[in-house]
């Protein structure tokens, strides 16, 4: 009743969802200032639909073929406050039961619809049946039950929506926002003669926004085609676990008895790249996260080598090379707060090449 009220004229037609639609809703409807005439399919328990129109769910599959087409209609009669009140049935593949304000006549019209033929391997045009008041229906909901179809398609909200009441208020109007934003797109697409080929599909064109939402200055200009997978962390080794409850003074000697062990019990750490080094690679996630525990240990292995070193193809190797056991890595003193601080450290290889090839 409150968004009737922002309407100006009176006499407005509305279709509602099965969800809301009543006889007593319709009723107070047609009531109010603006005489707002609703219709809209209805659930027949409760919902004011006469039991001269509701029809049963058939089960099998022959009585099925039997009943289908089967219409029932009833007008209300007898109540001033609530003229016209049309209550309908109409068997398709199920019964659809229907209420409706706005309803002059009940008709039976042919449409059209263009179809492919297997047969023929031409579209051809394939008329049907359907009832005049189910028609307007369908051609004036303002393809509402295709914005929820692509809205529950890739929905943001599973699992979290019932945490606080407002949660499903915010993740409906953000749905809506990315929805309404694609089929713009595909607008702009058809007046720009965008072939379908070189089209975003609605899964690639959400993952660009939220990448861009996750880092908008690397997905600023230049959105990555896919985004790089994630991949599974490897284990913490043995002497990074022990790392949490012995003392520095004692940490040599058990590292060197159980460095052999940890190294065939864990899986070995992806190899340092520039794609693992961006915002998207198996670095980038925790590297630059100061939440994260990036203390340096002894090393994990007998002879560790310095990854940044190696990735810019300069060897460096020997008592100054640490471990971090958050990120996996080993890296030497120089190295170690570059690659926990530096955002554009993947565009830095030759660079750094340059500077160890120096020292």
């Amino acid at each position: 009743m409150a968004l009737f009220d922002a309407l100006e004229d009176k006499f407005h037609t509305n279709a509602m969802d099965n969800l809301y639609s009543s006889a007593a809703f319709f009723k107070a409807g047609f009531n109010h200032n603006n005489k707002v005439l609703n219709h809209g399919v209805a659930r027949k328990g409760g919902r004011g639909v006469p039991p001269s129109v509701i029809q049963e769910e058939e089960k099998n599959r022959d009585r099925q073929n039997e009943v289908r087409g089967t219409v029932k209609a009833a007008v209300l009669k007898g109540d001033p406050d609530c003229p016209n009140l049309v209550a309908s049935s109409v068997y398709d593949t199920k019964p659809v039961h229907y209420l409706s304000m706005v309803t002059s006549e009940l008709k039976w019209v042919i449409k059209e619809k263009p179809v492919y033929n297997v047969d023929t391997g031409d579209v051809e045009m394939l008329r049907f049946h359907r009832m005049n008041h189910i028609n307007t229906y369908n051609t004036t909901m303002g393809n509402v039950d295709v914005a929820d179809q692509l809205r529950g398609n890739y929905r943001i909200d599973r699992g979290v929506r019932n945490y606080k009441w407002w949660w499903s208020l915010m993740f409906w109007n953000v749905g809506v926002l990315l929805t309404n934003a694609y089929v713009v797109y595909c607008n702009v697409c058809d007046q720009e003669r965008i072939p379908p080929s070189r089209r975003l599909s609605h899964l690639e064109f959400r993952k660009r926004i939220a990448m861009y939402w996750i880092n908008s200055d690397e997905y600023e200009n230049d959105f990555p085609s896919t985004a790089t997978p994630t991949r599974k962390r490897a284990r913490r080794s043995i002497a990074s676990d022990l790392s949490d409850f012995v003392s520095p003074l004692s940490m040599s000697s058990t590292v060197s008895s159980t460095s052999s062990t940890s190294r065939k019990k864990t899986k070995r750490s992806p190899a340092l790249t520039t794609n693992s080094l961006g915002p998207t690679g198996h670095y980038g996630g925790c590297r630059l996260d100061f939440t994260l525990d990036h203390i340096p240990n002894p090393a994990a292995v007998s002879k560790p080598k310095c990854a940044l070193h190696k990735w810019a193809n300069v060897s460096k190797e020997g008592n100054t090379v640490m471990y971090c056991p958050t990120c996996d890595i080993h890296l030497c003193i120089t190295c170690y707060r570059p690659f926990h601080a530096d955002a554009n450290l993947a565009s830095k290889q030759k660079s750094l090449k340059l500077q160890y090839s120096k020292a």
